[in-house]
């Protein structure tokens, strides 16, 4: 799903940047992990774990993950208008450390080698929009945009398969 070999693990880089301008850089693994809900729905959750190793945070420990899901039956997007494939994003907060719960982002249309946000997610006074495309030799590519008053940030992640 979205590029990524399931049960597989990747390094990966992402850059930082503000207004163009190289913020830093967080380095480290990532796991992709197949997972059937009871639905039956189609999920892959991305762990990642890694830190800083350029800019004002180095050292700092990060940890995300992400729940991917095909939907078995109709989108949690907002637009829901897209007969294509769709994809929703879930941010997993907590899971990578333990617990919690997930929560909707957005929804991706496209596929099977690129897909892009349907509409971007609101969080205050910023959204947050996404681009998922492969690249040869099985690198996934995300880039994310986060557009506000205070921010015009991209972060691109590369994921390299750990062979």
């Amino acid at each position: 799903m979205l590029g990524f070999v399931a049960n597989s693990r990747y390094g990966y880089t992402t850059r930082v940047t503000r207004a163009g301008q190289p913020l830093g850089q967080i380095r480290g693994m990532a796991s992709a992990r197949a997972e059937t809900a009871g639905s039956g729905s189609n999920r892959l959750r991305l762990t990642e774990n890694g830190e800083w190793t350029a800019g004002p945070h180095v050292g700092l420990a990060v940890t995300n993950a992400w729940l991917a899901k095909r939907p078995g039956g109709q989108s949690e997007g907002q637009g829901k208008s897209h007969s294509g494939p769709t994809i929703d994003i879930h941010q997993d907060r907590g899971r990578a450390t333990g617990g919690g719960s997930s929560a909707y982002l957005l929804t991706l249309l496209g596929g099977p080698t690129r897909w892009h946000t349907e509409h971007p997610h609101p969080c205050a006074e910023d959204s947050y929009s996404l681009t998922v495309h492969t690249e040869p030799g099985g690198l996934v590519v995300l880039d994310w945009a986060v557009v506000g008053p205070a921010k015009n940030d991209r972060l691109v992640t590369t994921y390299n398969p750990d062979r």
